[in-house]
């Protein structure tokens, strides 16, 4: 019996999967149409907000900017509680099935909202000295209704998407751990070619058609993505929900805390190793000692409370705790990288309005479609990444992935930093011609200047690579790294981390504005961004992420973990297989024997020179 049927992989009736039918490549395919799907409904609704907001319902481009920002960031944030109800109650599946509905209801009533002429406030053209009144309750009500039922929509699915396909990869088989690595990768294009059609033909509609039949065209195309995976369903591993982890956490917790004077003792064999139903042991950890309390046998105590799982936890849940407060600082040092996504799917889009974006004496591109760049970026570099830049990193490091997750998380915050720089000295030119025009009080989209869109593309370029960097390594990082039983809710850091990012620039947005109103020019971002605020406001912005970079170096120097890629062949030899004899096949085979027991990684080991400990900087 494989360590799949041992611990959990069953099908929607709770019998052992036939791994020769299911999972792997043959479910890839339906989970990528979904990921498409979802992508496409929530971008093109973020790029299409602002312009809706500003041109429709004639709410100021700070004011919208933010809602944009607030929307995205729930989006992303609901992502935890999707991924908690599907680890702890529904399943993965079943959660993913129903926040797809939900999905497409938002996205219906979105449709209704912006084709219904009732729900629209008179049009209005803001040109000095026309002042348009903003929109009030009865039109913006329903809007947020919409907005609101996409977002826990895709709560629900997003998540939960990337940990039910890696679900399909077996971790404890060699040939499946491999292609796992490549599932990610494609997993993240699979995410570009929605972005691709949200930019495209989304955003064409909107602006040539109308914004009913552009947003219709993104819920048929959702639609079209939840048959596919639904269709897959017989080819689909599942497995079942553990119960809440969040009680486990604090079980820890409390038995922890009540036997807090107790000594933890020096050997491992005194602490209560029962396994966690349905999950494999984890190896006890030297660190968060404090914790180990929580697993402390009670010899002297008697009655029916001694044994209570709020006062005696095993090795293994007291270690799933461990994980996730080890988790924790990571996800907050990389929260700050999408300040950048932020601002290209705002301030960067208004900016957009300016340019000369005539590809010829006919066609003019659209403003939110400018970000296609980053996509088509996207999408070049990732066959490049899969197969020349991995496979080369992997000959000097050893390690499977080509670079461990922490480095190129740490390169995907340097990247964004770089972003922000290259924006502002493009800004900066953009302000040239604004102040040698004598533009500065006109409002964004009444003039265009002679200054090409290509501008834009080295900043675009940055940040398709820290994309890639980011996403891939995180949903890597957070999978791997978690238990058995919390992998969905580890997944969501990935997402909520990014929702950090977007209230975040909320948060610094209202604090730079606040700061900066008295100036002679008014506050940075607001007025029609004409005055060099925005450019300021991006140099701001790269020092944040600067110093967010020495922070997260702390804090990978701090991490271990779970399993040390670089040095697992001096633990273990390779075990018997079909090996074609190259090195990274051994990792992987050694890394597929330590996933198969409970022998994964000994600090034991560590500690007595058998391997070595690593750290990541």
């Amino acid at each position: 019996m494989s360590m799949m049927e041992r611990y959990g992989a069953i099908d929607l009736r709770g019998r052992p999967v036939d791994k020769s039918r299911t999972g792997t490549w043959k479910a890839a395919f339906q989970i990528y149409a979904l990921n498409a799907g979802e992508f496409q409904a929530m971008i093109s609704t973020v790029v299409n907000l602002i312009p809706l907001l500003v041109g429709v319902m004639h709410m100021p481009i700070n004011e919208a900017a933010q809602t944009g920002n607030n929307f995205a960031g729930t989006c992303l944030l609901l992502t935890v509680v999707g991924a908690f109800i599907a680890d702890s109650y529904l399943g993965v599946y079943w959660t993913i099935t129903a926040g797809s509905v939900i999905l497409s209801a938002g996205m219906g009533l979105l449709t209704f909202t912006v084709s219904y002429s009732d729900l629209r406030p008179k049009t209005c053209i803001p040109i000095p000295p026309t002042v348009c009144e903003q929109a009030g309750t009865k039109y913006m009500a329903p809007l947020y209704v919409a907005l609101y039922t996409i977002a826990v929509g895709i709560g629900a699915v997003r998540a939960n998407l990337v940990s039910f396909g890696a679900d399909q990869f077996d971790d404890t088989s060699k040939k499946e751990k491999k292609q796992s690595v490549h599932f990610y990768v494609w997993f993240y294009f699979a995410t570009n070619i929605g972005l691709l059609l949200a930019f495209t033909i989304s955003v064409y509609l909107q602006e040539h058609v109308s914004r009913g039949w552009g947003f219709g065209f993104n819920l048929m195309f959702l639609v079209l993505c939840i048959s596919i995976f639904v269709i897959g369903t017989p080819k689909f591993r599942h497995k079942a929900p553990a119960g809440s982890f969040v009680t486990r956490v604090f079980q820890v917790l409390v038995a922890s805390f009540r036997k807090r004077n107790a000594v933890v003792p020096s050997e491992d064999k005194q602490l209560y190793n029962a396994p966690l139903l349905g999950s494999r042991k984890l190896e006890h950890t030297p660190k968060l000692r404090w914790l180990d309390r929580a697993a402390i046998i009670e010899k002297d105590a008697s009655g029916p409370d001694t044994h209570s799982p709020w006062r005696l936890c095993s090795i293994s849940q007291v270690e799933e705790t461990k994980r996730i407060i080890h988790l924790i600082p990571v996800w907050a040092t990389t929260a700050a990288v999408s300040l950048v996504f932020s601002q290209l799917q705002t301030y960067t889009i208004s900016q957009g309005l300016t340019f000369d974006r005539k590809l010829t004496p006919h066609f003019e591109i659209p403003a939110p479609s400018l970000t296609t760049a980053i996509v088509l970026f996207a999408m070049i570099t990732v066959p490049i990444y899969d197969k020349l830049l991995v496979p080369l990193a992997r000959r000097y490091t050893k390690h499977p992935y080509g670079l461990s997750t922490l480095q190129r998380l740490g390169m995907s915050i340097v990247l964004a930093m770089l972003t922000m720089i290259v924006s502002a000295l493009v800004e900066r030119k953009r302000l040239t011609y604004v102040r040698d025009l004598g533009l500065e009080n006109m409002p964004l989209g009444s003039f265009v200047l002679p200054m090409k869109m290509w501008w834009l593309l080295p900043q675009f370029f940055l940040a398709a690579q820290l994309e890639l960097f980011l996403f891939v390594a995180s949903y890597e990082f957070y999978y791997y790294e978690a238990s058995d039983h919390t992998r969905s809710i580890s997944s969501s850091f990935t997402y909520s981390a990014s929702a950090m990012g977007y209230y975040l620039t909320t948060v610094l947005s209202d604090i730079v504005n606040a700061v900066t109103k008295g100036e002679s020019k008014g506050a940075w971002l607001k007025g029609q961004l004409n005055n060099g605020g925005l450019e300021k406001f991006y140099w701001f912005l790269a020092v944040v992420l600067a110093v967010d970079f020495l922070l997260f170096l702390g804090v990978a120097y701090w991490y271990e973990y779970k399993f040390d890629w670089y040095h697992l062949k001096s633990t273990e030899d390779a075990q018997p297989g079909d090996n074609d004899g190259s090195e990274s096949d051994d990792v992987f085979s050694i890394a597929s024997s330590q996933l198969a027991g409970p022998r994964a990684f000994s600090h034991k080991e560590l500690e007595n020179g058998t391997a070595k400990k690593s750290h990541e900087r």
